[in-house]
């Protein structure tokens, strides 16, 4: 594949920012990891997700070199559909990635300006997650009045989808139609991290974990309602950015009827270095999430040798059958409640060989050949 393939991609928040979740480190893990075979050039705002400041040490408006590509900081003044024009005249790219269906700025405004070009580029759109039911269950009505329009107005035609798993595909076609292109190809993990030392579990308590941004999307009310019937000594440690405060108050309400044996604290928001150490330390991950195209912090809490807990909504499937954990459906509380009091339960001998599964399954996951050609494979067509 020669050197010069080039790969316009317009997102809302890349690194350093890290509030934007998921996204942000998927973008990254590309570049990282498919940078020496692809030009990549990423066209993202000034400043991270809530911020009022853009960053400050990153000058705006010029491109500048990050590890696998080059990046261009905007004003939101200078985000317009003819800046991108004029963006995808001088990088010439085979291919416009857009990283969302609902951002105006940098996914509406892209996809107008690749429309309007000559030649054209070839387009993937990835909605990330967009379209899952428990993502349009919030605020549904705007969205699909907007998604409509989108769909009706033809600007999705001639657009290939990319979706990170077959339960995706499958919300894609729902949304966009049946007859889409969608492509599957799985978000990329990050390295493995170096494993840090760990106090030994032991039987009767357990350190658990909960992270990612505070919304209803990711459930921490749903998480807080199923310690309850929990016996024994728990610490539950909340990480994440506030994004939703009168959702938040309400967690808070309901964290107030946990039981005195059951410790909540809000750690706040956390630098994505220090994601390893903190899921390493933890007993498990929980996480009952009504949605997630990919979820890479379960794969850095596998990665982390942290087993999870999660809702039957992710990609993650099986995992009680891996010995790493569970997926569980949401409408059954009682079966959250039961694994983790298994965790609760559990001593250091049982609890280690969960830790050595987890961390197993996240190599094989990382080292996928497949994997990683079947990324490479979304632009080399092009």
């Amino acid at each position: 594949m020669p050197r010069h393939t080039k790969v316009l991609i317009f997102c809302d928040y890349f690194i350093p920012g890290f509030k934007g979740g998921g996204p942000v480190t998927t973008l990254r893990n590309l570049l990282v990891r498919l940078g020496d075979r692809i030009d990549f050039y990423v066209v993202t705002r000034d400043r991270d997700l809530g911020d009022e400041r853009s960053y400050g040490d990153v000058k705006t408006g010029v491109w500048l070199p990050i590890t696998g590509g080059q990046v261009l900081y905007l004003r939101e003044s200078q985000a317009s559909v003819a800046r991108f024009r004029d963006l995808i005249a001088e990088i010439a790219p085979q291919t416009v990635y857009l990283n969302s269906t609902l951002s105006r700025r940098f996914s509406l405004f892209p996809l107008l300006a690749a429309r309007f070009s000559s030649p054209r580029p070839h387009i993937i759109l990835a909605p990330r997650g967009e379209f899952s039911d428990g993502a349009l269950a919030l605020k549904p009505l705007r969205k699909r009045l907007y998604l409509t329009a989108l769909r009706a107005g033809g600007l999705w035609r001639g657009v290939e989808w990319q979706a990170s798993s077959s339960f995706e595909a499958a919300d894609i076609r729902a949304v966009a139609g049946r007859t889409e292109e969608v492509t599957i190809a799985q978000d990329l993990p990050g390295a493995l991290p170096e494993l840090a030392p760990r106090r030994p579990k032991r039987s009767g308590r357990a350190e658990i974990v909960f992270l990612g941004r505070i919304s209803p999307m990711k459930n921490l009310d749903g998480a807080i309602g199923v310690l309850q019937g929990l016996i024994g000594e728990v610490d539950f440690r909340v990480y994440g950015p506030i994004e939703d405060g009168p959702y938040w108050e309400r967690c808070l309400k309901l964290a107030d009827l946990l039981p005195r044996s059951v410790r909540f604290r809000h750690m706040g928001q956390i630098a994505p270095d220090a994601v390893p150490a903190i899921l390493g330390g933890a007993d498990v991950l929980l996480l009952p999430s009504h949605g997630e195209n990919f979820g890479h912090v379960v794969a850095e809490a596998l990665g982390a040798g942290c087993p999870v807990i999660l809702s039957d909504r992710t990609p993650w499937r099986d995992l009680q059958a891996l010995g790493v954990g569970w997926d569980l459906p949401l409408d059954q509380p009682e079966s959250f409640t039961a694994a983790l009091q298994h965790i609760v339960d559990m001593g250091n001998n049982e609890h280690a060989t969960y830790r050595d599964a987890s961390r197993a399954h996240a190599g094989l996951i990382t080292d996928d050949i497949a994997l990683l050609e079947s990324n490479l494979a979304l632009f080399q067509r092009q």
